[in-house]
């Protein structure tokens, strides 16, 4: 009898375990959700009518190296400002996957707090402190937002939700003169096309 009552309780005890594991599991999962939810929305006007203008001047400071960052990073070549935040889901699984960026020096991750932060591969520029001030500066409404600023310290677009597939085009495209020329050519038309 007592043998049964102690397997018994064992069970019960691995159960509650189980439960325990899959509410866990299940809050994880609403807290992504939420994260994609909340936080796409549709570009404000302020983001929109950065696009064309003089990107906005900021100074920070890079956590990983202590080093002093500007606006005037990108004149030589442009960049990105890639803000992230702590609550959304979705940056979480972009600041993972960050390494597999080339052109790592032209990209500038400005974040929220550092619990995202410790997931930016050290390799890249991270910035925390005034990321608020720099965000609504930015036009930044939701995360994560991608603002890529020319050479000539002009915003040339603002990205809601960007992936990797878009930072890395983009990072290209400043990096490469020619396939940015490139990409604002006309395409010809195929000569089967033409006639037929």
């Amino acid at each position: 009898m007592m043998l049964m009552l102690e397997t018994a309780c064992a069970a019960l005890w691995i159960i509650a375990a189980f439960q325990a594991l899959l509410i866990v599991a299940l809050l994880r999962q609403i807290e992504y959700v939420r994260g994609l939810l909340i936080h796409v929305e549709i570009p404000s006007e302020a983001s929109n009518a950065l696009v064309g203008a003089r990107a906005p001047a900021f100074r920070t400071v890079d956590i990983n190296t202590g080093e002093i960052v500007t606006d005037e990073r990108f004149s030589a070549s442009g960049g990105i400002l890639l803000f992230l935040s702590s609550s959304c889901g979705a940056c979480r699984q972009l600041a993972a996957s960050l390494n597999r960026l080339a052109n790592k020096d032209q990209l500038v991750v400005v974040c929220d707090a550092q619990g995202i932060a410790v997931s930016v591969p050290r390799s890249l520029r991270c910035c925390v402190k005034d990321s608020t001030i720099i965000a609504s500066s930015y036009g930044v409404k939701g995360f994560p937002t991608a603002v890529v600023i020319r050479s000539d310290l002009h915003v040339s677009s603002h990205i809601q939700l960007p992936s990797i597939e878009h930072l890395h085009e983009h990072l290209t495209l400043l990096t490469e003169p020619r396939a940015a020329a490139q990409a604002c050519l006309p395409r010809p038309a195929s000569p089967s096309s033409a006639f037929g």
